[in-house]
């Protein structure tokens, strides 16, 4: 599984006010039903300041450039393509409403590299800091949309016969990236995950038992055909089951 950098390295990844991010993926679901027809956001936000670099969160090509006269929605938008992962996946990761696209299609790009700048373009209503009142009333809004799918080749090793995972989502295959992004050691969280005896639906939670994310997902041989579990998460130990679910541990490694 790659381990996909932090694009805003700065950022904390946590929810504002305690971190950068002013909303996670599958919030507001009300407003995306009428303005995308999403059962919700189908990302995550992140504010930065307005021009902060954006960097790549891993090695692969650039797969789209969209300018906002065109891109009512995303606005300056970058879209990324991995390189077909020994998985047999291929991750494209969406980073929209630039204010700066420094990049060209088709272009090489390795992991830590600048591709772009924080802005406020196309629709941001919703996501970003728009309601801190900056200085410069045009910088209101100011976000990185995150966005992630992952890809399979109906011909191994062929770019060019990709199809979406999961697309039948609800969210036309784009998933949390949260799942996927490396967290450096002093925002690290232990992180418990559980399987429902019952409906196997797994929960991810955190050390409170609070969940943070649902999958509809019965095996860890799923988990990591979907890249939630990798090289990167180090299962620690195994408890005894509770109430007949089966809990394991796992941590994000530095």
């Amino acid at each position: 599984m790659i381990k996909m950098l932090n694009p805003l390295p700065n950022s904390i990844l946590k929810k504002y006010p305690e971190g950068s991010v002013t909303q996670w993926f599958g919030e507001n679901k009300e407003l995306y039903l009428k303005a995308i027809r999403m059962p919700g956001h189908p990302g995550i936000d992140i504010y930065q300041p307005y021009g902060t670099p954006i960097i790549a969160p891993y090695n692969g090509r650039i797969s789209g450039v969209h300018l906002q006269d065109a891109n009512k929605i995303g606005g300056n938008q970058i879209d990324l393509f991995s390189d077909i992962q020994p998985s047999g996946l291929v991750y494209e990761t969406m980073f929209a409403h630039c204010s700066e696209i420094l990049v060209k299609k088709d272009q090489r790009v390795k992991a830590g590299e600048t591709i772009g700048k924080v802005g406020n373009s196309g629709f941001v209503v919703s996501g970003g800091i728009q309601y801190w009142q900056n200085s410069n009333p045009d910088n209101r809004g100011t976000h990185l949309h995150l966005g992630l799918r992952l890809w399979k080749p109906l011909r191994p090793g062929d770019m060019e016969s990709l199809v979406i995972q999961n697309q039948d989502n609800g969210f036309n295959g784009w998933i949390d990236p949260m799942l996927f992004v490396k967290t450096p050691t002093n925002t690290m969280q232990k992180l418990k995950l559980i399987q429902q005896k019952g409906e196997k639906d797994i929960w991810i939670v955190d050390e409170n038992g609070q969940c943070i994310r649902i999958a509809n997902i019965a095996t860890f041989d799923k988990l990591f055909e979907l890249g939630i579990i990798g090289d990167w998460l180090d299962i620690q130990t195994q408890i005894e089951p509770v109430n007949g679910d089966k809990t394991i541990l796992i941590y994000n490694e530095e």
